[in-house]
């Protein structure tokens, strides 16, 4: 959709000409690096009123491919050094995800356009590694790159699997999931929404654990591991960690809730050596058991 030798509204145009053709061949996801605010002719010019979800072509056909199913992902823009500043088209669009970039230690990129749309809106919605981001090069070397363009597909991905794993649920149940997921979802901002996406705890909202589950990740784990287990009837449980021989080589008691899935994080695990050990909770009569690797 994008002519590389100028920049006019009619790419505008095309972005949803290429996302009703989408639509019609099938297409579930769409991701998008593209993003619209100022054009060779001044006079054509978006303006950050503009950035309200519904006043440009390209933010319209992105709310409307939302609407028909599609989970629309586009990159946030790299704008944020410069006098524009702000997110642009279709970027702004309603019922989508826009992503901005951050390096992999989670610092904000200083070039990653920021928000919120003029109608208030939060945006940027997530954050993913587009600073300093590893990439293969055209010439078929590894290097690095900037850019939102980079920090949109890592989502893309990661959403990707994330609806195979629940089929049933609808395009907004996905991106509802994501954002809960986010570290900074109970205080979202116009720097980084609503923060770095946790693809497991999105996971786990949308398979709520029940009877007798336990999960535990990451795993491979090198000195953290988290541990969610089934709501029960105590107020407290015990955590222990085996090693495949039968013997505990950790210990820890904890408070339990009984209306909602229970999340320990363990922080200490460093000193343990590599290899399979069995996690288990003890509650009462239960008895929960899962099997984790560390590296």
């Amino acid at each position: 959709s994008e002519v590389g030798s100028s920049e006019y509204p009619i790419e505008e145009f095309n972005w949803a000409v290429a996302a009703e053709l989408a639509d019609s061949i099938g297409a579930d996801i769409i991701t998008s690096s593209l993003g619209y605010s100022v054009f060779d002719d001044a006079s054509m010019d978006h303006t950050y009123r503009d950035m309200n979800g519904h006043s440009t072509m390209a933010s319209q056909a992105a709310s409307i491919a939302a609407s028909k199913g599609i989970i629309v992902l586009v990159s946030a823009g790299n704008e944020g050094e410069d006098n524009w500043k702000y997110i642009t088209a279709p970027s702004d669009a309603d019922s989508i995800l826009t992503v901005g970039a951050i390096n992999s230690l989670g610092v904000r990129a200083p070039f990653s356009s920021v928000g919120p749309t003029f109608d208030r809106r939060i945006k940027p919605d997530v954050m993913a590694v587009g600073w300093n981001t590893v990439v293969q090069t055209p010439g078929n070397t590894i290097a690095t790159a900037n850019g939102t363009s980079f920090s949109a597909p890592i989502i893309a991905g990661l959403t990707a699997c994330l609806w195979q794993s629940a089929p049933g649920k609808k395009n907004i149940d996905i991106i509802n999931a994501i954002k809960q997921s986010s570290s900074r979802y109970q205080t979202p901002d116009s720097l980084m929404g609503y923060g770095i996406p946790d693809f497991y705890k999105a996971y786990a909202t949308l398979h709520p654990l029940r009877d007798k589950d336990i999960n535990a990740w990451p795993s491979p784990f090198t000195s953290e591991l988290n541990v969610a287990f089934a709501p029960i009837a105590e107020k407290s449980a015990r955590l222990s960690i085996y090693t495949v021989s039968g013997r505990k080589v950790f210990e820890k008691h904890i408070s339990t809730i009984s209306t909602d899935t229970n999340t320990v994080v363990i922080d200490e695990l460093a000193y343990l050596q590599k290899g399979l050990y069995v996690v288990k909770v003890f509650a009462g009569s239960q008895v929960f058991v899962c099997k984790v690797v560390k590296l």
